[in-house]
């Protein structure tokens, strides 16, 4: 067990995972998410640097996961009464540890983003997206006054993009070629 501090001073205690143990890989399909910050930039809610997205869950999966000790939160209900949709947090970590696999499907196209490259990583940012596969790898965590958790860590993610009513009768005039890449910047 290792000692470790945050930015804010508070002490966590790390808890290195026996590798039998090992909690196993949380795989939700056809997922939207929301408040996306590929990018990290700065906000009220979001330490610059830190990129993240918030997963919107369903019913009893959301009650499941904070069941499990994942940070599972609700929106606060809307005016004329829905209930809030559960969400949790999910990290986006492209440091020196393993990087997360993100793809673009676009239509019958996918492309890999460079996690590396901030310029592709904030054109994220502001996808148009229809929905999300994910696998998320969630990090167990336990504080020295006792609170612990599970974060959730961004493994793969393919984004379904929004089709745009126009691309197709561009595609099929030849005006688009559908098998370009992203170009690095």
């Amino acid at each position: 067990m290792a000692v470790l501090r945050y930015r804010n001073g508070s002490k966590v205690l790390k808890i290195f995972k026996d590798r039998r143990k090992k909690m196993s890989k949380l795989v939700l399909r056809n997922r939207i998410i929301v408040c996306k910050n590929f990018s990290g930039q700065p906000s009220r809610y979001n330490r610059e640097g830190d990129r993240n997205f918030l997963l919107i869950l369903q019913g009893e999966e959301a009650v499941d996961l904070k069941r499990q000790g994942y940070n599972v939160k609700q929106f606060k209900p809307s005016d004329d009464g829905t209930e809030g949709s559960y969400y949790m947090p999910v990290a986006v970590n492209v440091g020196v540890y393993r990087k997360p696999k993100i793809v673009l499907v676009d239509g019958n196209h996918l492309t890999q983003v460079d996690v590396t490259n901030a310029k592709q990583m904030a054109m994220l940012d502001h996808v148009d997206v229809d929905s999300v596969d994910i696998s998320i790898d969630p990090y167990k965590w336990i504080m020295d006054n006792g609170q612990s958790g599970i974060k959730a860590y961004l493994s793969t993610l393919y984004i379904k993009v929004r089709e745009d009513e126009f691309a197709k009768d561009y595609e099929k005039e030849g005006y688009i070629d559908a098998n370009v890449d992203i170009p690095s910047f």
